[in-house]
C-alpha cells in the first residue's frame, strides 16, 4: 500500500511544479498589473518578444517611445498624483514622467527612528522607473530604474539597445 502512495505524491508534486511554466508559455490576457507576473514568467516573455529582432525595430533612441514614474516618499509632500514632460541632458531630452508623491507624515508623527527620515531613507527618498512603451503580452520588455531620472532612462535605452542580444 506504501509503494502505490509514493508515485502518486511524486506525480502531485510534478503536476503542481508544472504548471506556473505551463501559464508562461501560454498565450496571456494583458494583465492589470505586471506585478503580478513573476520574475520568471517576465524573463520569458521578454525573450520571446525580441527573438529575432534588433534594437533598430524599437527605434531606442527616440525619447518619445519612454515613458517613467517618479515615485516621491517623503513627510514634506501631500498624497498626489500628476504628469509632467522632465528634461534631462541640458534640457535637450525629454520624457513624459507620471510623478507619485506618497506622504510619510503619519510615520514621523508615530516617532519612527529618525534616521529613517534621512535623505534615502525608507521614508525620504525618491524611486524612478522608466521603460519603452513596447509592451508584450502586458509587459514593458525595456525597463530601467534607479533613483533619479537620467539613470533610470539611460538604463531603459541601453536594455532596448541590446534586444536581440544573447544574454
Amino acid at each position: 500500500m506504501m509503494s502505490r502512495r509514493r508515485p502518486i505524491s511524486w506525480s502531485l508534486v510534478v503536476l503542481f511544479s508544472l504548471i506556473p511554466f505551463q501559464n508562461c508559455g501560454q498565450q496571456m490576457m494583458k494583465p492589470t498589473s505586471s506585478a503580478s507576473s513573476s520574475a520568471q514568467c517576465k524573463a520569458i516573455l521578454k525573450a520571446e518578444a525580441v527573438a529575432g529582432t534588433s534594437a533598430s525595430a524599437y527605434n531606442c533612441d527616440n525619447f518619445n517611445n519612454y515613458q517613467c514614474e517618479r515615485r516621491i516618499f517623503s513627510p514634506n509632500v501631500a498624497d498626489m498624483s500628476h504628469s509632467i514632460k522632465e528634461c534631462v541632458g541640458g534640457g535637450e531630452t525629454c520624457v513624459d514622467v507620471e510623478v507619485n508623491q506618497f506622504s510619510t507624515a503619519h510615520a514621523l508623527s508615530a516617532k519612527e527612528d529618525a534616521a529613517l527620515f534621512e535623505p534615502g531613507g525608507s521614508y525620504n527618498r525618491e524611486e524612478v522607473k522608466c521603460h519603452h512603451k513596447y509592451f508584450y503580452s502586458g509587459i514593458a520588455v525595456f525597463e530601467g530604474e534607479s533613483d533619479n531620472l537620467e539613470q533610470a532612462l539611460a538604463a531603459a535605452m541601453k536594455a532596448c539597445d541590446h534586444a536581440g542580444e544573447a544574454p
